[in-house]
């Protein structure tokens, strides 16, 4: 998997890594795919300096020590982009990648080219483009412990020689890793479904046109079946007993439910002297979650948060210089 050159867009334009002045850590998908690296929660594995945790379906996300657990519609201290958009909330992107190009890690505060809330870096993530040189399919499938099941499939169809489209999805299933009944019924599996459709038109050599659209659908209980296995003297009271290990009982029927739906697209115009880059999305996505928390059988404390919604726009003109621009050896 040794290759000549490695190309980032840590500065927003294709650079080779060697001529990049940040410190940045690259992956391609092939080397994503060897090392059993689908999600975020497994990118701190090949990442040092990274901590990514998963709760109730938000990432928690920390790089070199600095980050922010404020994830209920809190701004990080991290920022993700996902194909040059930026994704302000902490929802749902604990998610499977599905098909990419690569990922780059930026560590180290990034607040010049990727604004307030990169104060530790930012993840930018990269999703496989449709391409012109042919139809192509592949299918990756993989089983592992709790039965988990994890499903992707991407297909990339050219219509035309300026017009293509690829459809990725991912499907993915497992048991909770805790044991035990809610309201008297097993724990629900953990599942996740996500699909992206991308169109791409390129009508001249200087003009290429992204549309894509994301859905992303997650549902169980994750974090949320959590246990008393200390109570405090007034839950004793109560006739709270610990419940340790990974086996027990809550009362509440708790459940969590999370949709998240995306449309964006990006169109870059080779003007000349500069490049021309506009990006653009709208991102909405709703969290809904019930959860005992006494963490015992006992009908004593639930609660069930009202329904979290987020309705975000984004747009970003970007102005690159280029070879031909004037003063490009001085003015970047």
């Amino acid at each position: 998997r040794l290759i000549e050159e490695v190309v980032v867009t840590a500065q927003k334009r294709e650079e080779n890594l060697q001529d990049v002045p940040i410190s940045v850590q690259a992956f391609s998908a092939e080397l994503l795919d060897a090392r059993g690296v689908a999600d975020a929660k497994d990118l701190p594995a090949i990442t040092p300096g990274l901590t990514i945790t998963s709760e109730a379906g938000f990432a928690i996300t920390y790089l070199r020590g600095v980050g922010s657990d404020a994830f209920v519609m809190g701004d990080p201290s991290v920022a993700t982009y996902i194909d040059g958009v930026y994704f302000p909330f902490q929802h749902g992107l604990a998610q499977d990648f599905g098909a990419l190009e690569r990922i780059e890690v930026l560590k180290g505060p990034q607040g010049t080219l990727f604004g307030r809330n990169a104060v530790g870096g930012a993840i930018n993530i990269i999703t496989r483009q449709p391409d012109f040189s042919g139809a192509d399919t592949s299918i990756q499938t993989s089983y592992g412990r709790f039965e988990e099941l994890r499903t992707r499939i991407h297909s990339n169809v050219p219509l035309t020689d300026t017009i293509a489209f690829s459809v990725s999805a991912v499907y993915n299933n497992a048991d909770n890793y805790m044991e035990g009944t809610v309201a008297g019924r097993p724990l629900p599996a953990e599942t996740a479904r996500a699909a992206r459709l991308k169109l791409r038109w390129k009508p001249a050599d200087n003009l290429d046109f992204n549309l894509a659209a994301f859905r992303l659908q997650q549902q169980g209980l994750s974090t949320l079946f959590a246990l008393n296995a200390e109570p405090r003297p007034i839950a004793e009271l109560a006739l709270v007993q610990p419940q340790t290990g990974y086996s027990g009982a809550v009362d509440n029927p708790s459940y969590f439910h999370m949709q998240n739906t995306v449309i964006y697209g990006q169109g870059v115009w080779e003007a000349g002297a500069v490049d021309l880059k506009l990006i653009g999305s709208d991102q909405s996505i709703e969290t809904n979650a019930s959860y005992d928390f006494d963490g015992s059988p006992m009908p004593l404390v639930a609660f069930e948060p009202a329904k979290q919604t987020g309705d975000v726009q984004t747009a970003e003109l970007q102005l690159l210089s280029n070879d031909q621009t004037w003063g490009a050896d001085w003015l970047n």
